[in-house]
């Protein structure tokens, strides 16, 4: 994996979201205190330490089998599942039986199937590779997406994809400013790359972020070799200021938008250089489900050495 390609856009600034008044939010939301001390009274050593630790601890309690295919999806090496149509056929039957049930009659994703049912039946197969044909966990990620799909981009667009013409003037400066990156290269695995270059960060309100997130996530999905093989998350962060620029609320945001998504997430590798940073680590470890936590990797230190311990994990 070669981030040469990822270079400081010379128009990027700094936006005024990021003053002291934001620090010292998000170290209250951290547990921490003003002057930037978001790991409490322990040192950031220890708290890297201890998320390490986590994330061993839940490993190890998986299952041989599971734990192996852990492994095998951070190395990718794992197989893609033998889809045969006669099964596709079936799943797909099933998900329409199961988003037709009365649970989801409020829902978004029910107006859309009155109003646009051929647009949200061609989404049905992206969503049940993401959750390896789990018929009840598909519908319920489906009801999300479209739940989330409503807040973000209005009723009328529901009903299709999302694209660059839907955005609006302070999405496309977040956009074109490159903190999330889709990568034009996969990884020797084949699966896509995306990438969050923290000192690029730029936007003028939360919801431009989620609208790109939204948009990067949902055109990748839209490619068969990524619904099959996944997606590694690259969060990038070798710089000094980064607590500047963290804030929990945008997260929480983000991560709506990722579990309304059909992308199955296969690792996520935190490359950094301040210890400090393992507090934000040890946060996401707690909100994510157990299979994305156990699939986690850190990597401390420079660029260079960022880019080669990725390389050789």
């Amino acid at each position: 994996m070669n981030f040469g390609c990822l270079q400081k856009s010379p128009q990027a600034v700094e936006s005024d979201n990021y003053g002291d008044q934001s620090c010292r939010t998000s170290c209250n939301l951290f547990g921490g205190d003003r002057n930037g001390n978001i790991y409490g009274n322990d040192s950031p050593e220890k708290i890297l330490s201890e998320v390490e630790q986590d994330i061993n601890r839940n490993l190890y309690s998986l299952s041989m089998k599971d734990r192996e295919a852990v492994f095998n999806d951070i190395h990718g090496v794992s197989e893609d599942m033998n889809e045969t149509p006669e099964m596709i056929n079936l799943a797909c039957a099933q998900l329409e039986m199961e988003v037709c049930k009365d649970k989801f009659s409020s829902s978004s994703m029910r107006l859309v199937f009155q109003t646009a049912p051929t647009y949200i039946r061609s989404l049905y197969l992206r969503f049940l590779r993401n959750d390896s044909f789990q018929i009840s966990q598909t519908a319920e990620r489906m009801k999300r997406h479209f739940d989330v799909k409503l807040e973000l981009f209005g009723i009328d667009r529901l009903n299709r994809d999302i694209s660059l013409a839907d955005f609006t003037l302070d999405d496309r400066r977040t956009l074109e400013h490159g903190f999330y990156q889709l990568l034009p290269k996969r990884d020797t695995a084949g699966r896509a790359i995306f990438m969050k270059i923290w000192y690029h960060q730029f936007f003028v309100e939360k919801i431009n972020v989620s609208r790109i997130f939204w948009y990067i996530l949902n055109t990748a999905a839209i490619d068969e070799e990524t619904q099959k093989k996944g997606m590694v998350f690259v969060l990038y962060n070798v710089a000094s200021d980064w607590i500047k620029r963290m804030d929990v609320d945008l997260f929480l945001r983000i991560l709506k938008v990722r579990n309304a998504s059909p992308i199955k997430l296969m690792g996520a590798h935190y490359c950094f250089k301040d210890p400090a940073f393992g507090a934000l680590i040890n946060i996401v470890n707690q909100t994510v489900e157990r299979p994305i936590r156990v699939r986690t990797r850190m990597h401390r230190g420079t660029y260079d050495l960022s880019q080669e311990q990725i390389m050789a994990s």
